[in-house]
């Protein structure tokens, strides 16, 4: 797979304009993309900055300089708070000269959607709250005193840590946005103190299990990906949305990093139903294995193959644990599922992150989903109204589609559900008829074998029966069809609803509202039940009763 298409690990870089940046900082900071490079070998690494006077512009050079010393994937991406050409007016020649070569070697630099007449201390926060957002990792180079600047280092750092800003209540408030990396420094403008830099900083940082699992999470996947063919990523691509059509590149990337952790949920999940039927065949044979040799006489090798089994049954138990299938299939499946919604939003031109409404109880736990989330919104953010795809290609390829997806799934599962239902009766009856049968031969003193093996069938036939029962209870069935069914239902309203909007007499600029609310709102629910979802069968995981949990 082309290295282009890996998911990146983000580093933000904010700080003071006239920040002292002295050699000890350029170590310290080159060091943190170095290790971030060694430890993450399968991950390109991707700097967002600015490029705004002192901190930016001057982390944004060493970063460059890592990139031609270690020939390694570095990519620097410059989201500019207004248009370039007001943005460096005041800059002096050189400068601008500077600026400008440094833009030449940026991956992708845009503007930001411009909010009309906000004043520029508004748009730098809303720039420094882009680049906190999409960080995993963010650098701000501060000398840790709070100004009260609308925009400025202090106010950002107070954002990415608390989740708000001092003069405002955010929608998210209550969610934890993260840590950070902050390197003191002197500034030009204040008096000039001794500064202590740290010799790792990125380690203090990994502390923070929410980080590390996001940066770990995304290496393994980018590692995982390298075992599929281009073909096998690109069907998952393609089921997503057909075709690109007139799709941005932003929107064709966030399309190829569904498929990245759409195809490796499916194979996690391949692997993990083999593991049931696995344990479910062996819980039968160690079930027959032991009644026989218990009831029809005490040959060894029957006990030796009971025992046996059970120490297959263990290891397989324990492999499975350590290799995590059921709970690397939830989380990618989350992931992917999350990305389908971002991507629809993002060719209809809204600009909301799916991670702000998924799995919005125990953030704390699954704050590393967010990180990821919120770092590829930050990768595929177009700032320019495209609308790429027409709104029926949307409703055909999103909401009809997963509407049919679920209806065609739940219609599935209630054959299956029927079907586990009348074998386990008709096993249940069967036992109950062979029991009375028992009852009946031992009254009347018939033969002793002939009963030992009607026990023995009875016990396999009990044991079949609560066997099925722990099958059907670990694949979830009724857990996935009650969110199946509310699935089909979410989506079997929006396409009623954005039919209604379509064949309305009001104009096309109040349908398009009417649309693009609709169609936010849908997702929001989406998110919400897949999180839910995800809630409920994290805890599904196999286990051998008695010997783990």
């Amino acid at each position: 797979m082309n290295t282009s298409n890996y998911i990146p690990i983000t580093v933000g870089i904010v700080g003071h304009l006239d920040v002292i940046f002295t050699e000890n900082h350029k170590k310290v900071i080159a060091n943190i993309f170095k290790e971030l490079s060694n430890s993450y070998p399968n991950s390109p690494i991707a700097l967002f900055s600015q490029l705004a006077k002192g901190a930016d512009i001057e982390v944004a050079k060493v970063f460059l300089e890592c990139k031609e010393q270690t020939k390694r994937d570095l990519r620097l991406i410059v989201p500019l708070p207004y248009e370039k050409e007001e943005f460096i007016d005041g800059l002096t020649d050189s400068e601008k000269s500077e600026f400008e070569n440094i833009l030449l070697q940026a991956e992708r630099a845009f503007t930001l959607e411009n909010i009309e007449n906000f004043p520029k201390n508004e748009l730098y926060r809303n720039a420094g709250k882009f680049v906190a957002d999409s960080s995993l990792i963010l650098i701000a180079l501060y000398e840790n005193e709070d100004n009260n600047k609308k925009g400025g280092t202090a106010d950002i750092v107070r954002y990415k840590i608390e989740g708000t800003f001092k003069d405002d209540v955010e929608e998210h408030i209550f969610d934890d946005k993260g840590s950070l990396i902050i390197i003191p420094c002197n500034r030009v403008s204040s008096d000039t103190k001794t500064i202590h830099l740290e010799n790792d900083y990125l380690g203090n940082l990994l502390k923070d299990k929410s980080i590390s699992k996001a940066l770990d999470k995304i290496d393994s996947s980018n590692k995982e990906a390298q075992k599929f063919s281009e073909i096998e990523l690109e069907t998952s691509a393609n089921y997503l949305y057909p075709a690109n059509k007139r799709l941005i590149k932003q929107n064709q990337r966030l399309k190829w990093l569904y498929s990245i952790f759409d195809t490796i949920a499916k194979n996690q999940q391949a692997r993990y139903l083999n593991l049931i039927k696995a344990l479910f065949l062996l819980g039968i044979l160690i079930l027959s294995v032991f009644e026989i040799y218990k009831h029809l006489g005490l040959n060894p090798i029957f006990f030796g193959g009971t025992l046996t089994l059970i120490g297959i049954a263990y290891f397989i138990y324990k492999q499975s644990h350590k290799v995590g299938s059921h709970t690397k299939y939830l989380e990618d499946r989350i992931i992917a599922e999350a990305l389908r919604v971002q991507f629809f939003w993002n060719i209809s031109d809204i600009k909301m992150a799916a991670a702000n409404y998924i799995l919005r109880i125990h953030k704390t736990e699954f704050n590393w989903v967010k990180h990821i989330l919120l770092s590829i919104y930050g990768l595929t953010y177009n700032g320019i109204n495209t609308r790429d795809e027409s709104i029926n290609d949307v409703k055909a390829h999103w909401i009809v589609n997963q509407k049919e997806f679920f209806e065609s799934r739940l219609s599935k599962l209630e054959k299956n559900h029927r079907l586990f239902n009348l074998l386990s009766k008709i096993i249940f009856w069967i036992a109950l008829a062979v029991l009375v049968l028992i009852f009946i031969l031992e009254y009347k003193h018939f033969d002793h074998h002939i009963i030992h093996l009607l026990i023995v069938v009875d016990s396999v036939l009990f044991g079949l029966f609560a066997l099925i029962k722990a099958y059907y209870e670990k694949r979830g069935f009724e857990q996935i069809r009650n969110q199946y069914t509310l699935m089909s239902t979410i989506y079997s309203a929006c396409e009623t609803k954005m039919n209604e909007i379509e064949q309305s007499d009001i104009s096309k600029e109040q349908k398009d509202k009417q649309l693009d609310k609709l169609l936010y709102l849908t997702g929001k629910e989406a998110l919400i039940e897949n999180g839910n979802w995800y809630l409920i069968f994290k805890e599904k995981e196999p286990e051998v009763e008695g010997i783990g949990g």
